[in-house]
């Protein structure tokens, strides 16, 4: 079952939207090919973004996209998934005029209702970006009425405008509400995905937040270890979001008052950053502001 998705902007919203990977662009050096070389491109796209390493999985789906829009046949649904895996990418990589470009050609291509709120959680996310909370949580209800009409209560989508929700009530500083759509979120995505999935991890992360803002720095820990213990068995020890997983985890047990703990989390998140960044990196940086405050 595909990941948990988001989707398109208005039209005033989108128009110049389109960046340089817009999939109008067609690459020169890309061969007719054949549907099951496409589908394995896709599916190489599909497990490195699962693996956190986003660039690689955008090349791909790049190059299976253009493939795709060089058969002469060209399955509706097959183009729906190319462009919710682009969509993916997008986001992930924080490309929103990418984002808004696949997802707007999406809605051009959509065959079925859950397209359209597919669509209101893109535009969502856009607002949210902006930091327009208001119009933002607007959009994610617009869609989960849609999905709560035309999914079955376990599907991923359902849970992915969950996750949107409780976000923007985070932000909003409204963590009870945020808690509650981050954990229907979760119930859905361990039940399709199974406990181990990355992104649980990243939905233990999202309420350990949540808990930590209202203050309570027991659950936010217990969430924050789930977490990283996801992370470094499907990441590995070195990645960066292991090392925000550490410094999190650094950033609770000093409001808690343990400092030992603390600076045992920081220094780990700092040795990553200063290997994989440089010592000269805001985010080394930031860990080491973290680290003094300590002293």
């Amino acid at each position: 079952m595909r990941k948990l998705l988001f989707l398109l902007l208005a039209t005033s919203l989108i128009a110049g939207a389109c960046g340089e990977d817009s999939t109008q662009r067609k690459f020169a050096d890309t061969k007719p090919t054949t549907t099951d070389s496409i589908r394995e491109l896709y599916d190489q796209a599909d497990s490195l973004y699962d693996q956190g390493k986003y660039g690689q999985a955008k090349e791909n789906m790049k190059r299976a996209y253009a493939s795709f829009e060089l058969l002469k046949v060209k399955d509706a649904d097959i183009r729906v998934i190319h462009l919710r895996m682009l969509c993916y990418i997008a986001i992930a990589m924080k490309e929103i005029p990418n984002a808004i470009a696949y997802a707007n050609e999406l809605t051009a291509h959509s065959v079925k209702e859950e397209d359209g709120a597919f669509a209101l959680s893109v535009i969502g996310r856009v607002y949210q970006e902006k930091g327009d909370l208001d119009k933002a949580i607007g959009y994610f209800e617009k869609s989960l009425a849609i999905d709560l009409k035309t999914l079955e209560p376990d599907d991923p989508d359902l849970a992915y405008t969950c996750v949107n929700l409780g976000s923007a009530h985070d932000l909003k500083g409204k963590y009870d509400k945020a808690i509650s759509y981050y954990e229907k979120s979760l119930a859905i995505a361990i039940k399709v995905l199974g406990s181990e999935h990355l992104n649980i991890g990243y939905t233990y992360a999202n309420l350990a937040s949540a808990h930590e803002l209202k203050g309570d720095y027991d659950k936010a820990i217990k969430l924050l270890k789930k977490s990283l213990a996801i992370m470094l068995k499907k990441l590995g020890s070195r990645h960066l979001e292991v090392a925000s997983a550490y410094q999190s985890l650094g950033k609770v047990y000093a409001k808690k008052g343990d400092k030992p703990k603390a600076k045992a989390f920081l220094l780990k998140a700092r040795a990553i950053f200063v290997k994989k960044l440089g010592p000269k990196h805001p985010d080394r940086k930031r860990t080491q502001a973290l680290i003094d405050k300590l002293k």
